[in-house]
């Protein structure tokens, strides 16, 4: 139970001080260029995501992928592991109803 306290203050400090932007989303920088944990809410539903931004975007979501089993363990769920074919962009995303 401590462990997992920590984890959210740590992912709430990541967020602080911040305000989401007109799109509805929360951007949290996690001390590493290019990615970064967002709260993204849209109309019916809410998602987490850690957003990656890199030239090698999709490099590195397959060295996240490599402890895909470990991180949806610690994280207590199934995760989506999102390519976007035509920018540098990929997303680890967490669904969850409502907006």
């Amino acid at each position: 139970m401590q462990e997992l306290l920590a984890r959210e203050q740590s992912l709430r400090a990541a967020q602080a001080g911040r305000t989401p932007d007109k799109r509805g989303i929360l951007h949290g920088g996690i001390g590493r260029t290019g990615f970064s944990f967002n709260y993204v809410t849209l109309q019916n539903k809410t998602r987490v995501e850690l957003l990656i931004q890199t030239e090698d975007a999709k490099e590195q979501l397959h060295k996240l992928k490599q402890d895909r089993e470990a991180i949806e363990a610690a994280f207590g769920g199934a995760l989506d592991w999102l390519e976007k074919a035509a920018i540098r962009q990929c997303r680890v995303v967490h669904m969850v109803a409502g907006g």
